[in-house]
């Protein structure tokens, strides 16, 4: 630190995470990190988040873990992306509960999900049915982990990926795939009959 006329200013954080590595009574590492190296790391993961929400068809979301997900926060992306012109359209449309916009069918097995794979300490991963503005259905695929609010409560941070496209030719694929299957044993009947 040094003294300023106004007070005292940082010049330096000493930063020393704990290591397995340690030898005898050593057991952090030391590395100095300076105000010019924080603003630098700072600034690096506001332009990757940037790059990341732009680039994905969907957005971010989280929700306190609390029954039903309370609404924590959603991205502008997010929330254009499924149509609705502010965010509280966003929180009317489900009523404060990120679970209110999954398909009925689907939320038990998200909530499962994302239970069992916290429970673990570890990150989940999901596929269902997101409602948009209009009322129509999407697909998404959900990755996200547990983290703290502001106010030490437990949340729940994902990022939320359109997957519609993807789904509907997988369908596509298995109708035609199962259509080949249904010619190739009329085929076999025939030869068999013959």
């Amino acid at each position: 630190v040094r003294k300023v006329e106004t007070g005292w200013k940082i010049l330096s954080l000493h930063a020393s995470p704990v290591t397995e590595r340690g030898t005898g009574e050593e057991y952090f590492t030391s590395h100095t990190v300076t105000n010019h190296q924080w603003s630098l790391v700072r600034r690096i993961q506001d332009e990757s988040l940037a790059i990341l929400n732009n680039s994905i068809a969907g957005g971010m979301m989280g929700g306190y873990l609390e029954p039903g997900f309370p609404l924590y926060f959603v991205n502008r992306h997010m929330l254009d992306h499924l149509g609705f012109e502010t965010y509280d359209d966003f929180v009317a449309a489900i009523d404060g509960h990120v679970i209110n916009g999954i398909h009925p069918d689907d939320r038990d097995d998200v909530c499962r999900a994302v239970d069992e794979a916290l429970s673990r300490g570890e990150e989940y991963e999901v596929m269902y049915r997101m409602e948009k503005s209009d009322g129509s259905w999407i697909w998404v695929n959900d990755i996200g982990r547990e983290s703290l609010s502001q106010d030490g409560r437990p949340v729940c941070l994902s990022v939320v990926r359109d997957v519609t496209r993807e789904v509907e030719m997988r369908r596509q694929l298995e109708r035609e795939i199962a259509e080949k299957r249904r010619q190739a044993d009329s085929y076999d009947e025939l030869f068999q009959s013959v």
